[in-house]
């Protein structure tokens, strides 16, 4: 045992002895008793005997079998002789007398510790007895470790991590006794408790193998985890490997394959092609080019060749990797992802793509859900060009409703009621009385103009006769009949939709907008102050929320 521990205990037992120490023992001890127990304070101060103390003691012990503190006074001689299997007995004793105690509980872990004993159960005892001991938690956590009980370390950590405060000090341990007891899984399942970025917490687990150049466990660890992480969180990974390891450590190890070629040279291509310095790409391209075609990571390194090859500007190299990907057969559609970089970063590019692109390879509801897209992102006039260019590869009935209904919300969008209202007229052509058709086109009427009121109420009408239950669509008939002057009915149908949906912020903004009609203005500022402050934005259909907080307290008379 290491002598520091064994200075530390011997201090710790002195010390809390000399605390309990006093008057107290000899009310329990009377007469010629009360003065042996005298001498033997005597003793301990001047000559301090211990075999002499002990005798003193047990002699004392024979009459007065219950006095904690001569059982203390024992104890604290047996350890100063360095007696510890004696003074573990004698800790067993006291806990007969006082079974509770946290104190005595503890000098018992510390001495079993000592023995080279495991005292969990003792720590576990004491956990319950204070669970708010950070310490007590600690030390479980290690003997957890020390046993392999990896299910028990994760549960000590969540505790420590929701209870106490040093939450990244608490995940650094439990990932390194993970680490020891060669749980990889579990290491990688504490990643919902780390309070930081994702990517950090992967460093993490990455310097604590780079510490000691672990390799081979680093592999194994990629392997056992792999199905669990996208395909950028394991190129992270890789290129941690990469960079720990010697060629001949990269691929194989005593006995098996480690890692093929192909395999590392994608991963490592992938986290240089992903990460934020685009000095990396260049150096990318290599690694996917040597990938055959023979390998499970063909198509994708053909895609970062296209991308590549956009960042380049270098249509020739892209016709021929597209050309590549068109052979092999059930390749995925790759075309939306090229468009979408090269409308955000290439833009110079986007007529060749028009003309090289093949989009009669995707999905129609894709290619009208991209409309939506561009439209979220604000890239109002490539989405129009867009629409324009693939508008030809919308061929059946059901592809023909979607790119209208798509169209229909990108005029919307831009307030272009004409045109709007051709796509939805084309739409209604296709799929007749489709109530999300119908709301969001009489809807959007009203934003543009609320005097559209009167050929939107209808449209609003056959909506809800069509899903009676459908609370947006409750919530725009109401808004379209307070707009024509039935205020009454039009609350009645939004206190419905609110029924439906309490917290829906665009449904609790009409109802304000009616409370405010009504010269309600305080409450009407009260729910837009709500509005503002549970749906984290300012604007509802355009509308300015705090101008129209403004305005409502300007409306409310101050009390006098």
């Amino acid at each position: 045992m290491r002598l520091w521990y064994k200075i530390f205990v011997l201090a710790l037992f002195i010390n809390f002895t000399a605390c309990v120490s006093g008057a107290g023992v000899r009310r329990e001890i009377t007469g010629e008793d009360a003065r042996s127990y005298i001498a033997f304070i005597e003793e301990k101060e001047t000559s301090h005997d211990l075999n002499r103390m002990e005798e003193m003691i047990r002699t004392l012990l024979k009459k007065y079998p219950q006095s904690t503190q001569l059982v203390n006074d024992l104890l604290a001689i047996q350890i100063e002789k360095e007696e510890y299997e004696a003074a573990l007995k004698t800790t067993s004793f006291l806990l007969k007398i006082t079974p509770d105690d946290v104190q005595t509980l503890y000098i018992k872990a510390s001495l079993l510790e000592l023995l080279g004993r495991s005292p969990l159960k003792v720590y576990e005892k004491l956990h319950e007895l204070d669970p708010g001991n950070e310490y007590f938690l600690l030390k479980m956590e290690e003997l957890y470790s020390l046993k392999g009980e990896t299910d028990k370390i994760l549960e000590v950590t969540k505790k420590l991590i929701a209870d106490f405060p040093r939450k990244e000090a608490y995940l650094s341990k439990a990932l390194f006794l993970l680490y020891k007891a060669e749980a990889w899984e579990e290491m990688l399942s504490l990643e919902g408790l780390y309070p930081g970025e994702k990517e950090s917490f992967h460093d993490r687990i990455i310097e604590i193998f780079a510490i000691g150049k672990d390799v081979k466990n680093l592999g194994r660890f990629i392997r056992a985890v792999s199905p669990r992480m996208d395909k950028t969180e394991k190129a992270r990974f890789y290129f941690a490997l990469f960079y720990l390891s010697s060629e001949d450590e990269r691929f194989e190890t005593d006995s098996e394959p480690f890692f093929q070629q192909e395999e590392f040279s994608f991963y490592l291509g992938a986290y240089l092609m992903e990460n934020s310095d685009t000095g990396d790409d260049t150096k990318a391209i290599p690694l996917f080019q040597r990938i055959p075609p023979r390998s499970p990571y063909y198509e994708e390194s053909l895609v970062y060749l296209m991308k590549g090859a956009l960042q380049e500007e270098d249509i020739t190299a892209l016709k021929r990797y597209y050309g590549l990907l068109r052979q092999k057969e059930g390749s995925g559609s790759i075309e939306l992802s090229l468009l979408y970089y090269s409308l955000t970063e290439k833009s110079s590019l986007t007529e060749d793509l028009y003309s090289l692109l093949d989009f009669s390879r995707i999905e129609p509801r894709a290619l009208a859900g991209f409309i939506d897209l561009l439209v979220q992102k604000g890239l109002i006039e490539e989405a129009r060009q867009y629409g324009e260019e693939v508008e030809k590869f919308f061929t059946t009935k059901e592809g023909l409703f979607q790119y209208n209904f798509a169209m229909m919300r990108l005029f919307a969008r831009t307030e272009e009621a004409s045109r709007m209202r051709d796509h939805f007229q084309r739409a209604s052509c296709e799929e007749e009385k489709n109530p999300d058709l119908l709301n969001y086109y009489a809807f959007s009427l009203l934003v543009i103009d609320p005097s559209f009121h009167e050929e939107a109420l209808p449209l609003l009408e056959e909506a809800h006769a069509l899903d009676p239950e459908s609370p947006a669509i409750m919530d725009s008939l109401g808004w379209a009949l307070v707009l024509s002057g039935d205020l009454d009915k039009g609350e009645k149908m939004i206190d419905r939709a609110l029924e439906a949906l309490p917290q829906d912020s665009e449904i609790l903004f009409h109802k304000a907008m009616i409370l405010k009609k009504k010269g309600r203005y305080q409450e009407a500022l009260d729910i837009l102050m709500d509005v503002k402050s549970n749906n984290g934005g300012d604007v509802i259909y355009y509308e300015d929320l705090d101008s129209e907080m403004d305005l409502l307290r300007s409306l409310i008379k101050p009390e006098r």
